[in-house]
């Protein structure tokens, strides 16, 4: 009777209760902000080889990229006669606003026959000159990676910063009947399922070619770890009556949460396994832990103070404070771009909301807004897009919003829940 009040606990502190197709979608927030965009014009790529249909695919990804980005206004142009270097009267006329013309060239490889080349060409209107002469090789089959290494191109080429068109989501999603793991491209595309089993997997978390991961296949929550390469799958933490929510940082050293003496506690543990280091002891519950990019803090809930707050703790100097005091349920932390802000979903008005906190200056700021509930905040490496899940109806969906602009964007469309999104920039 004692473990199983201490499953429904544990059950509690980690999925928090909610209280009372297609191409991305895109809604705006009233507080959407309005910035200049580079006026350019996007031709169609012209198809070699019978590769018309994969040329419009990779053509359709880029522009979709580049809209995605809200860095430009885009002219489209459907003829594909402008590839060469000298470009006709028609288009200078009928884009005259434009400031940049993008064409591409889409064949076979001569030297592999299952490889596909793509070039691309940016010109520059005024100063009469290509500002981009590249061309891109790959697998046929990897047509979507490569056409979004050329939108990261583009967008460095004429902005100076590159986009995170190249970078995938991890997330769970129950659309089996059980909560499995995959990973997807940031539109919701090319989804690669990485955890496939009989049971509940949640809170993954991938550090180089390891998956780690919280499952139920041996009853009760255990941190297992698979090696993407490999495909090999073992159990990593067994910690007390149940052990979940890894995090690891560059070290290679984890911090999860494990029972002890009836309570969930935080601790350190090696990348064998092994505990290292107990944060918490004590009568709380505490849970969520994540690390700073540093890999020097842990943010965490506790419930300490009667309700679930986020507490910092300093593995350096020892030392834990609280966070959070604007709401009387908080959780999911997450750490922004360069560990300024930490990012958390925030019980406002019966329903959670995305917030953020300033680490040192305490500037508290809603983010989310409207009738729906939003969770699992994650911030893109350069602190611009905020990734989230979204309740509608009865499954959670996942967005991105555009913190500078304010947009937002749907990203999947399934009957399916999903849970746990967080950014992904390896090469898996």
């Amino acid at each position: 009777m004692f473990f199983k009040k201490l499953i429904i606990l544990f059950i509690f502190i980690i999925f928090p209760l909610n209280i009372l197709h297609a191409d991305l979608q895109i809604d705006i927030d009233v507080s959407a902000k309005q910035k200049s965009k580079i006026p350019i014009c996007l031709v169609k790529f012209k198809a070699k080889n019978n590769l018309n249909a994969l040329s419009s695919k990779v053509f359709n990804i880029i522009n979709n990229d580049l809209n995605f980005s809200d860095n430009f206004n885009i002219f489209k142009w459907e003829k594909t006669n402008v590839f060469q270097f000298t470009l006709p009267q028609e288009i200078l006329k009928a884009f005259n606003k434009a400031e940049f013309i993008i064409s591409g060239e889409v064949g076979k490889s001569p030297l592999n026959s299952n490889e596909i080349y793509v070039t691309v060409k940016i010109y520059d209107i005024f100063l009469k000159k290509n500002n981009l002469y590249k061309r891109f090789y790959g697998k046929k089959s990897l047509y979507r990676k490569i056409a979004h290494r050329i939108s990261n191109n583009i967008m460095e080429t004429l902005t100076g910063t590159k986009g995170i068109f190249e970078d995938k989501i991890l997330y769970v999603s129950n659309k089996t009947g059980l909560k499995q793991i995959y990973l997807m491209d940031y539109d919701g595309k090319g989804v690669q399922q990485l955890i496939k089993n009989n049971t509940i997997n949640i809170s993954p978390k991938i550090f180089k070619n390891y998956l780690y991961f919280t499952s139920f296949q041996n009853g009760s929550p255990e941190i297992f770890v698979k090696n993407l390469v490999t495909g090999y799958v073992k159990l990593l933490i067994k910690a007390g009556n149940f052990s979940a929510s890894p995090d690891i940082n560059q070290h290679q050293e984890i911090v999860a949460m494990f029972e002890k003496g009836g309570d969930s506690e935080i601790g350190i543990f090696n990348k064998n396994g092994n505990l290292i280091k107990e944060i918490t002891d004590n009568i709380f519950n505490e849970s969520s832990p994540v690390w700073s990019h540093s890999g020097n803090k842990i943010a965490f809930v506790s419930n300490r103070t009667g309700t679930p707050q986020i507490y910092i703790y300093d593995n350096v100097k020892n030392i834990t404070t609280r966070l959070t005091y604007t709401s009387k349920y908080c959780a999911y932390p997450s750490w922004g771009y360069n560990d300024t802000y930490i990012y958390f979903a925030s019980l406002i008005n019966g329903k959670f909301k995305i917030c953020r906190m300033s680490v040192g200056q305490m500037h508290y700021e809603q983010l989310t807004f409207g009738n729906f509930s939003e969770e699992f905040p994650s911030v893109s490496k350069d602190g611009k897009y905020l990734l989230f899940t979204r309740k509608i109806g009865f499954n959670r969906q996942i967005f991105i919003k555009n913190i500078e602009t304010g947009k937002t964007f749907q990203v999947t469309y399934d009957n399916s829940d999903k849970s746990y999104p967080s950014w992904y920039y390896g090469n898996y």
